[in-house]
């Protein structure tokens, strides 16, 4: 245990230095310096002085210099000086550092506290009408723009009821009284609480279907007791013997009946006599008999998602309309780019079904030539990510041995890697210093192909963890052996035999992961680093909704809710298309049914 603990802190050791080599890069990327900065500030500062005091914060060495530095100063712990706040780098950090941990063990708490037997009461009930509101739940949770809930808990709580403060800290408020200080802690813990449940709740949900997929009751125990202590993991037949997952697999079931009314009887104990289970009569299944392509029994299953193909419905008539609005444009007589500063934060009418925006343009054309923006970086990144992924974990997957090993570390270092700062630092590197022709950097569109490009480079990873433990699996099938006993290459073998079999893993993911970029999209967008005006997008039509909320609440709410709307769609057609193609996902229900 000792060897495993100390390997673990080896490995985050250097994710760690993996992570500062690849930031402190980055940053050296990014337009200008900080002497800039100071130039700026002030315009009596010659060019003489700026050549000084670069060579004071050692500005002019080369980039591995200043990180050496850098380094050696942060190991003695010495971060620097700031002088915005006119002290130590880590007494300005501190007090933040204190409340993002409050902030986060507060949530965290919560969440855990929400989830777990949220997750445990569905999984004892799975695809009951309880558990489909649950799954609904928490899928809602998950779908919904973190930044976009905070602003609607401000308009709710604080604008209109006015019973929570919008913002601040019990200390920048100078407030002394316990309920005085939580008040500030109510609306951010709430909003961190509701994105964390949902992963939590599935996450639980899923690993309690799991445990008890091969089981069914807990000997001299009930079901709720059992559940509680040890998952639910000993169980017998009626005549007392313990139960094993039937050796034949039939109809659609693990070869176990979870039914209550038939607790202790196995399948095929029903199907024939009790002998069979000890052993003294033959092991026989009824005859199973197939009709119609794959491709049908694949897409009749996925009909019986309800929700799937509720959001695949409602998915569909979002990109029709998003693709149709140079058509409504014309139909309603506007310009989407007309500017009406008489008209500005106008209310919906006939002639602006939902009202203008800060620049008198119609929200509604603006909505819809915005969904064509997200929908396009959603998908795209989403396909390059997928097509990146794939490639490393095929190849890594099948190389296996150190290849393998020093790939997956790779991988775990991107993981490990914090989100939102390192896309928030390749949303601000200097394109020109990346050597691009003039021609793209001069386009239009420049900021929807950076997006495009940031997203995917840090989506590969779950795909490609995917693809890999799947290959490692079936780099040992007998029709991969076959054919490389047949004298098939390596690129034939990954290319012909191992990645067609790969194909509904990767479509459940990618289609998963659709949505988790139209929201780093969205974020990004919503913080000025990601589509730029005036090429419109979801994201940046909620810039400055804090300011404008109370005078336009619309303006704030119907781009949030057009992206909780895509991305809820998105996932539901993943979930419904993981049953559908998943055979393990596909019997786990039909079993609950029976």
């Amino acid at each position: 245990m000792y060897a495993f603990l100390i390997r673990r802190l080896v490995h985050s050791l250097v994710v760690l230095f993996v992570m500062s080599v690849v930031i402190y890069g980055l940053m050296g990327l990014m337009p200008g310096d900080p002497v800039d900065l100071m130039i700026s500030a002030d315009p009596d500062i010659t060019s003489e002085d700026a050549a000084r005091l670069r060579a004071i914060y050692g500005l002019d060495q080369p980039l591995w210099s200043r990180y050496a530095n850098w380094l050696g100063a942060a190991l003695t712990g010495d971060f620097g000086y700031s002088r915005l706040y006119a002290q130590p780098v880590w007494q300005a950090i501190w007090p933040a550092l204190t409340n993002t941990l409050v902030l986060l063990v507060s949530s965290l708490a919560l969440a855990l506290a929400i989830a777990l037997p949220a997750g445990i009461f569905a999984a004892t009930r799975p695809y009951s009408l309880a558990d489909y509101g649950i799954n609904f739940a928490a899928f809602a949770g998950i779908s919904m723009p973190p930044f976009w809930l905070g602003i609607l808990l401000i308009l709710v709580f604080a604008v209109m009821l006015g019973w929570l403060p919008a913002g601040g800290t019990a200390a920048s408020a100078g407030v002394s009284g316990l309920w005085e200080q939580l008040q500030f802690l109510i609306l951010p813990v709430a909003s961190l609480t509701i994105a964390g449940v949902g992963g939590h709740t599935r996450y639980m949900r899923a690993s309690m279907i799991e445990t008890r997929r091969p089981v069914l009751r807990c000997v001299d125990n009930g079901n709720r007791v059992c559940l509680s202590r040890h998952g639910q993991t000993d169980f017998r037949c009626h005549h007392g013997q313990r139960l094993q997952p039937c050796p034949g697999r039939i109809a659609d079931g693990d070869g176990i009946d979870t039914d209550r009314e038939s607790v202790g009887r196995c399948r095929l104990c029903r199907t024939g006599s009790a002998n069979q289970l000890r052993g003294t009569g033959s092991m026989s299944a009824p005859a199973i008999t197939m009709t119609g392509s794959p491709g049908r029994a694949v897409l009749a299953r996925f009909m019986k998602h309800r929700l799937a193909v509720v959001s695949a419905i409602v998915l569909c008539l979002l990109v029709s309309l998003s693709l149709l609005a140079p058509l409504i444009e014309h139909l309603l007589g506007l310009d989407a780019e007309a500017v009406d500063l008489f008209a500005r934060y106008a209310p919906p009418s006939a002639a602006h079904p939902l009202g203008t925006d800060e620049l008198g343009r119609d929200l509604l054309l603006r909505l819809l030539y915005g969904g064509q923006v997200s929908l396009f970086v959603g998908l795209t990144a989403t396909i390059v990510a997928a097509v990146i992924g794939t490639t490393i974990g095929l190849c890594s997957g099948y190389a296996g041995g150190r290849i393998d090993a020093f790939v997956m570390r790779v991988t775990d270092g991107v993981i490990a890697l914090p989100v939102l700062p390192l896309l928030i630092v390749l949303a601000a590197v200097d394109l020109n210093k990346l050597g691009l022709p003039d021609e793209l950097l001069g386009s239009g569109n420049v900021s929807l192909y950076r997006i495009v490009a940031i997203v995917a480079l840090v989506g590969w990873t779950t795909v490609a963890r995917l693809v890999r433990a799947s290959t490692l699996s079936l780099k040992t099938r007998p029709f991969v052996l076959a054919a490389r006993a047949q004298g098939a290459g390596a690129f034939r073998i990954m290319l012909r035999h191992i990645l067609p079999n790969l194909a509904s893993p990767i479509i459940v993911a990618t289609t998963l992961s659709v949505g988790n970029v139209i929201l780093l999209e969205s974020v990004l967008s919503f913080l000025g680093l990601g589509i730029q005006p005036p090429l419109p997008s979801w994201g940046n039509l909620l810039t400055g909704a804090q300011e404008t909320i109370w005078e336009a609440p619309g303006l704030a709410f119907y781009p949030g809710l057009l992206i909780f709307i895509t991305v809820i769609a998105f996932n539901f057609i993943g979930d419904g298309l993981q049953d559908a193609l998943d055979p393990r996902s596909r019997d786990s229900r039909t079993a609950a049914r029976n």
